[in-house]
């Protein structure tokens, strides 16, 4: 689980602030190549929240207060870094990248290290303090499912390239679960065309056994 931050150039007509991009990699190294000066946000096992998270700025100290409100972390201050949960953790760096001078939050393929539960109450407070962040925040995921979750702003990339940026789900014409298990089934020999219906597929799957 890493939770990054980068200024990386922001082109507003790629990428806006105050949006949420969920981000789906079909070769998962988009990020490393697109931001490649992104800072992965380390912390000393040993402190504690409360002195990880001191602000010096007087400038963020406000949106310090509003966004630990926010992301419910009052009862956790005392504890030492270790000690935190992943989903702790993870609202803890969070914080940390929401204070940082940067024009991108990323949270980078976070989504296997949480629960379901935990990484929609994650959204969720990242949603609800949006408007406070004025940064980009993109969140890359393992599953395409988690990414429809996340946003209705999707970014499809592959190597180093965005392949789709938009809000249509059903245009996405290719980096989808079923495409990889048609491409391993090709390599192995069989004959399918890409279906985006898996009941299609499975139609597809049958007539060529029978055959």
């Amino acid at each position: 689980m890493e939770i990054k931050y980068s200024n990386a150039y922001l082109d507003s007509n790629i990428f806006q602030k105050d949006l949420i991009y969920g981000v789906y990699d079909k070769n998962s190294n988009f990020i490393a190549n697109r931001f490649s000066d992104a800072v992965t946000i380390k912390y000393n096992p040993k402190i504690k929240v409360k002195y990880f998270l001191i602000c010096l700025k007087t400038s963020k100290r406000k949106l310090l207060k509003n966004i630990k409100k926010e992301f419910s972390i009052k009862s956790i201050e005392n504890k030492k870094m270790r000690e935190l949960s992943s989903f702790e953790l993870a609202c803890v760096l969070i914080i940390k990248a929401i204070l940082s001078k940067s024009n991108y939050i990323i949270l980078d393929h976070i989504d296997p290290f949480l629960t379901s539960s935990d990484f929609k109450q994650i959204i969720l407070y990242i949603k609800n303090s949006i408007e406070d962040i004025d940064k980009v925040v993109m969140i890359s995921v393992n599953k395409i499912d988690n990414m429809i979750a996340i946003t209705n702003n999707y970014v499809v990339a592959s190597e180093d390239r965005i392949i789709y940026n938009g809000q249509n789900i059903e245009s996405i014409h290719e980096p989808t679960e079923i495409m990889k298990f048609v491409n391993a089934a090709n390599e192995k020999g069989a004959n399918l065309k890409y279906y985006k219906d898996p009941s299609d597929l499975l139609k597809a799957i049958y007539r060529s056994v029978k055959k």
